[in-house]
């Protein structure tokens, strides 16, 4: 998960559909985003023609680790990122559960990592119950999405195990 400089702009040539680039749609002008893929014309200088599979390994190994939200974008992608095989499912996040994440990331997971001291009150209930909608994304990525591959069996328990502990909110 690695990431070139410039996340906009990425483009790539599908045999009978054109030349398409993508560009990011923000949520509610947030950091949560999707990424829409656009038709366009051909690069103005022919690409290195590498087979699909290698130009995408040539774009990962360039620049630095992803950020969370362009992960999460990338998940929910159909068109590039989550189409490498012709079996892999994308995720689908409605906006109101990106909201629901945000919240959840500006509310919790910063105010954690980014801890400044004064008093926190978290209510566990709360959010076991904002949080639900990142359990079943996280288990639809990890066992229906059959983008997963490198997963051991026993490291699918030890998720699947985490996922039960939390409580019964993953929907199969």
């Amino acid at each position: 998960v690695m990431s070139d400089t410039n996340e906009d702009g990425h483009m790539f040539e599908r045999p009978g559909q054109g030349w398409r680039r993508s560009r990011r749609v923000r949520i509610d002008g947030g950091p949560a985003y999707r990424i829409e893929w656009e038709p366009c014309d051909p690069p103005p200088e022919p690409m290195e023609q590498l087979e699909p599979s290698e130009q995408r390994l040539a774009l990962l190994i360039k620049g630095d680790l992803i950020s969370f939200w362009t992960a999460l974008a990338r998940a929910q992608d159909p068109v590039l990122w989550m189409a490498r095989m012709s079996n892999t499912r994308a995720l689908q996040v409605s906006d109101d559960q990106m909201r629901v994440i945000v919240r959840l990331h500006k509310l919790v997971r910063n105010e954690l990592v980014h801890f400044v001291p004064k008093t926190n009150t978290f209510r566990v209930k709360g959010i076991q119950e904002v949080s639900k909608d990142i359990i079943n994304s996280i288990g639809f990525l990890v066992f229906q999405s059959f983008a997963v591959h490198s997963f051991k069996e026993d490291i699918r328990g030890k998720v699947r195990s985490a996922i039960v502990k939390f409580g019964d909110y993953y929907e199969a």
